[in-house]
């Protein structure tokens, strides 16, 4: 008996956790250290949401002071009365005086307005009658919302390009010229959209990454960039984006989706912070935007800041927590490494005085020590048990076979009528009676021995390329006369291109010829049972064998796979056997690396299958 480990330390552990609230400490500075973080980082998207909302609603005053100007000069040329005039005086009677009249009208507007590139005056059916610009008289307008009040859009220019791209946009007005409380046509306006230009690219109050930028909805609900981007000059009328890509703050802005946003990409798909808004007046989206990364800025160096001072403490923490880990590990540590040693069978192992520093720890150690003595006494008594089993069925085994195989042999004999008649029928059936309770014994015997070679380790596969349609056609064949004398009917749908495995023959003829007789005896005449062979979706091969019989219970079925146990454990049960099968056949597919299970249903009938792992599988060379 080892003499009792006792405490260096006078001090019990409860004292030494007192160190450990200094760790608190340190915790507690990384949580107030993260909660300010997080404030000043919702402090500064806050600021940034209403710096964003105020630069979103000058942006879009002036695009609207822009485009009211515009249609109030419009609206100036429409108001000429003499325009008008000429204009019915036309319609009644055409003349080439009225058009040179109304022309040299359009004329000084034009000249008058610097803006306005053309004026036109167009027929309710949009055909140009007169036109400052001589190449659009006669040809036919196609506008969208032509005969609204005012309808303003974009269009991309094909004439006079320009290197600018703003001079190569003309906004579009139009207007109807009323007399008398009749519609006679329409006036229109291409007007430069340089304004437009100016607005979107005054990136004051925006920073390095900022900007506004105007889109439209085309038809197809894509938006298309009406300005240049600050990072893609080029975008003018070109660039557009899906209108799947719900992710990016234009498209929610032609949606209707407004104010500020935070989970969303711009169109260089760079995360951004983003207010939209639309231009009602011209159904346009309008946008203004800041790359997040430029936001957290002061939030990234604060962090910084932050966490150097975090690390100074943590320092201090380490230290202490090196020495606490000392005082409190280490016996800890060993009793762990005691553990795995007793885990590995070994029962030599000391626990040292030096480790040992607390009353507490001495007490765990030393009863650890005894617990471990105690189990090892234990598990040489279980050792000892086994081997004197083990042994005890190898002997028996033998013992057995010897007087089984010469009763088989002679009653196989007298069976044959070797030596001639017996002389009386009923030497006949208890020959038969002795053959078949031999054979029974015989089979019993095996299966034990076999059992007792899987749970001792030395049941040893013999794995080779092994053909699952053969072996299904083997089985069936030897079961067929039985399978007849109950009146059942014995079958297989296994496809002959099954792919082989890499098993042991006589061990997967011993599990389905097991399988097979289980359900020819628990079917009742007249039934039926299919054995079937198959590549499963893991691409491992199965095999299924279902019967029409009586079927189990659930817990029938835990019965069955237990050894020496039926799902009928009655004493008036009408079915032989030991109850080794099924629990021999599931320790063979676990050698396999498999698995066995079992489908049933009382009075319906019985499928067990076997399924091999996907590595046994060989695959059909190509």
């Amino acid at each position: 008996m080892k003499s009792l480990l006792r405490p260096k330390s006078r001090y019990p552990i409860r004292y030494k956790l007192i160190l450990t609230f200094l760790l608190m400490v340190i915790s507690t500075s990384l949580v107030i250290g993260g909660v300010a973080l997080h404030n000043f980082k919702k402090s500064i998207e806050a600021e940034v949401s209403d710096h964003l909302l105020s630069v979103a609603n000058l942006q879009k005053q002036r695009i609207e002071t822009f485009l009211k100007h515009s249609r109030e000069r419009m609206e100036l040329v429409a108001s000429r009365t003499q325009l008008r005039l000429s204009l019915k005086k036309h319609l009644t009677n055409p003349q080439d005086e009225h058009i040179q009249k109304m022309r040299r009208i359009l004329i000084d507007a034009k000249n008058s307005i610097p803006d306005f590139k053309s004026i036109s005056i167009t027929t309710m059916d949009n055909y140009v009658i007169v036109s400052t610009d001589l190449d659009k008289i006669g040809r036919r307008e196609m506008k969208d919302d032509l005969h609204s009040d005012i309808g303003i859009t974009l269009d991309n220019s094909e004439q006079n390009k320009h290197s600018n791209p703003a001079q190569m946009l003309n906004l579009h007005l139009h207007h109807p010229l009323v007399l008398d409380g009749e519609t006679l046509g329409l006036v229109m306006v291409d007007a430069t959209a340089s304004e437009l230009f100016r607005i979107t690219g005054d990136y004051t109050g925006l920073g390095e990454s900022g900007e506004t930028i105007l889109a439209e909805r085309l038809p197809n609900g894509d938006a298309r960039f009406l300005t240049p981007l600050r990072f893609d000059l080029d975008a003018t009328m070109k660039r557009t984006i899906p209108a799947h890509r719900n992710d990016m703050p234009i498209i929610r802005a032609l949606n209707g989706n407004l104010g500020l946003h935070r989970d969303i990409v711009d169109y260089r798909e760079v995360p951004v912070f983003a207010i939209t808004t639309v231009i009602h007046e011209a159904d346009w989206g309008l946008l203004i935007k800041i790359d997040q990364s430029e936001v957290s800025k002061s939030y990234q160096a604060l962090r910084a800041d932050m966490l150097l001072s975090i690390l100074a403490f943590l320092t201090i923490g380490i230290i202490g927590a090196f020495f606490l880990s000392r005082s409190i590990s280490r016996p800890i540590e060993h009793l762990t490494d005691a553990a795995k040693k007793v885990k590995a069978g070994k029962e030599a192992f000391e626990i040292s005085h030096d480790t040992i520093s607390d009353e507490e720890t001495a007490v765990l150690a030393n009863a650890f020590d005894e617990m471990t003595s105690e189990l090892f006494h234990s598990i040489k008594k279980i050792e000892a048990a086994n081997n004197a089993k083990s042994e005890f069925l190898a002997s028996m085994s033998h013992d057995l076979r010897t007087p089984l195989n010469a009763i088989m042999g002679f009653s196989d004999m007298m069976r044959q009528k070797a030596f001639g008649p017996l002389g009386n029928e009923h030497y006949e059936e208890y020959v038969e009676d002795i053959h078949n309770s031999g054979s029974l014994l015989v089979s019993l015997i095996n299966d034990i021995l076999d059992l007792s070679k899987i749970e001792a380790g030395k049941y040893e596969l013999i794995n080779e390329p092994v053909s699952i349609t053969s072996i299904v056609d083997v089985c069936i064949r030897q079961l067929t006369t039985l399978a007849s004398i109950s009146n059942l009917t014995l079958t297989s749908d296994t496809p002959d291109d099954l792919p082989h495995i890499n098993g042991d023959e006589r061990a997967i003829i011993q599990v389905l010829n097991n399988l097979m007789s289980n359900s020819i005896k628990f079917t009742q005449d007249g039934g039926m049972v299919v054995v079937r062979g198959y590549l499963n979706d893991q691409n491992g091969i199965s095999i299924s064998v279902k019967d029409t019989g009586i079927g189990m219970s659930p817990e029938g079925v835990s019965k069955a796979l237990k050894p020496f146990e039926q799902a009928d454990g009655t004493h008036s049960r009408r079915h032989e056997g030991t109850g080794l099968g099924l629990h021999l056949c599931a320790n063979l597919m676990k050698l396999f690396g498999g698995t066995l299970h079992i489908e049933s249903e009382p009075n319906t009938g019985t499928t067990v299958s076997i399924h091999f792992p996907p590595e046994r599988t060989i695959e059909p060379s190509s």
